[in-house]
């Protein structure tokens, strides 16, 4: 009976411990953080240059 009892309260802790781990990975924060800013607004070379919908049409043909 003591066999037992240790088995299940080795496998007991085991599983636990993997869970306690599994549940700090899924929470942890990113090591790393990327930040971007779109420029080409900023800079004017987005598309279309100009406004309506003639000027965009022919801008996009040529």
């Amino acid at each position: 009976m003591n066999i037992i009892l240790s088995c299940f309260s080795a496998k007991g802790i085991i599983l636990l411990t993997c869970f306690l781990f599994n549940y700090t990975i899924a929470y942890a924060q990113p090591k790393t953080e990327v930040r971007t800013v779109w420029l080409t607004t900023v800079w004017n070379i987005d598309w279309p240059l100009t406004s309506g919908q003639t000027a965009q049409k022919l801008e996009m043909i040529n």
